[in-house]
């Protein structure tokens, strides 16, 4: 049953791959022009650095598309597969598990096009310039992990939400969510650096203030319990939407 979901839904793992060599091929380009600019004297910079670029824009296009295309992509299969008999059990078993498939092999392929990036840039032409470090391997590695855990559990839920509300009002939820997840850590940043102002940061304050010396796998298990509400949440919004 799970296999059978990955083969229904193998374009989409094409379209994330391709989409990630796009975004590596850009960023590749983009960095070797600059150079060669550089290089004319065109581009006149005193610290003039390479980076792994077409590693970052490859993510970075990859992000866009996930989330974007995957909302979408639930809203689909939801109609096409539960339309032709398949159960909503079984919907949510087989998205749930092709997603995890996908973004797993999806971040392994970043890795490799990491470690083609930074062979790349020990060639004799970027050698002679200064390297910068964007993000350690060890960063990297753990960043692309939270996200092979995390990712696919919110890719259900604003599926689902934009199942169950529709593309118009489902979008401005979701734009909602979204400027509330953009904006609140620097609100609190804020708070916590100048000290509350008013009663209600005074408790946002002090709810901060308690948490941030909660232990890691404290934090852990909290991330993993926020993950299961997503996902319980998203389940009702499937099981309870009728086929369009």
């Amino acid at each position: 049953m799970l296999i059978q979901g990955i083969q229904l839904r193998k374009n989409t793992l094409n379209i994330y791959l391709l989409t990630m060599l796009i975004g590596f091929a850009f960023g590749s380009i983009l960095l070797l022009v600059m150079s060669i600019l550089y290089n004319a004297g065109i581009v006149k910079d005193n610290e003039y650095t390479v980076a792994v670029v077409g590693t970052l824009m490859s993510l970075i296009l990859f992000f866009a598309v996930y989330v974007f295309w995957g909302m979408s992509e639930i809203n689909t299969n939801f109609n096409k597969f539960i339309g032709f008999g398949m159960t909503r059990k079984k919907f949510f078993l087989q998205e749930m598990f092709s997603s995890y498939a996908f973004i797993g092999i999806s971040m392994l392929a970043i890795c490799v096009l990491y470690y083609i990036e930074l062979a790349i840039l020990k060639i004799p032409f970027y050698r002679q310039y200064v390297y910068e470090e964007l993000f350690s391997t060890k960063v990297l590695m753990v960043v692309l992990l939270c996200v092979v855990i995390c990712a696919p559990v919110f890719r259900m839920f604003l599926g689902a939400l934009l199942l169950k509300y529709g593309n118009s009002k489902g979008f401005w939820i979701i734009w909602a969510l979204w400027m509330v997840g953009c904006m609140a850590p620097g609100y609190i940043h804020d708070i916590i650096k100048e000290g509350p102002q008013n009663g209600m940061q005074e408790v946002l304050f002090r709810m901060v203030m308690a948490v941030i010396g909660v232990p890691k796998p404290v934090w852990i298990l909290l991330g993993l319990a926020v993950l299961a509400v997503f996902l319980i949440i998203s389940w009702q919004m499937i099981r309870k939407k009728a086929v369009e």
